[in-house]
């Protein structure tokens, strides 16, 4: 990008998180980026986190969201990730997870290796091309995304009648179990957001949780 050039094409959305800040206010020299929180300048109801806020505003306006994690683990996914996700926005990661190993192939933008400037000519690139935005979205022909509480989870675990139930049932921090149609997936006490098929001849590979 030549000197004062910025593209203009609307297409972000960002909850500004610790220690992101700078990347996200770099990535404003490039692209048009909305901020919204106490951050930012714009607010969405009493909170960003409201689920009205997803079904109002970010999703008939935005393509992207700015799903940068507070911390850089391994296996540390939130609702920042999830909400996109489900309300059909394509999450922008940038953390320290095994991404492809939670989300559906081609689901979401990680930004984790790409400077502001080269995430923002690919956002500028995909978000202004009808088609090159939509493989971002064909996975949901066959999966969708399921958001259930924590209780739902542990409800779950204990009805799970399999020879690994005890192990999953152990508190473990981290682990796998396997479930009755033989997916895998991943234990953990956290909320369990589960991507299952929208077709009835598919199978589900595995359950994504966060």
């Amino acid at each position: 990008m030549d000197g004062d050039e910025r593209w203009s094409v609307d297409l972000g959305f960002v909850d500004v998180s610790a220690g992101r800040e700078f990347y996200g206010w770099e990535l404003r020299q490039h692209l048009q980026v909305d901020v919204f929180g106490k951050c930012g300048e714009l607010k969405c109801g009493q909170s960003h986190h409201d689920l009205k806020c997803y079904s109002t505003v970010l999703r008939p306006n935005y393509k992207f969201y700015l799903a940068f994690e507070n911390n850089l683990c391994e296996d540390y996914i939130t609702e920042k990730v999830w909400l996109p996700l489900h309300y059909g926005l394509v999450p922008v990661v940038y953390g320290g997870a095994r991404y492809a190993h939670f989300l559906p192939p081609h689901s979401y933008v990680d930004a984790t290796y790409l400077t502001p400037l080269q995430l923002a000519r690919l956002l500028s690139s995909v978000g202004s091309s009808p088609k090159l935005y939509g493989l971002y979205h064909l996975w949901r022909k066959y999966w969708k995304v399921l958001l259930t509480p924590p209780l739902c989870e542990l409800c779950l675990k204990l009805h799970l009648k399999t020879s690994n139930n005890k192990e999953a049932l152990q508190g473990q921090t981290y682990g796998t179990f396997r479930r009755g149609g033989g997916e895998l997936t991943t234990a953990r006490p956290t909320t369990h957001r589960t991507i299952i098929p929208d077709s009835p001849n598919l199978k589900p590979r595995r359950s994504f949780k966060g």
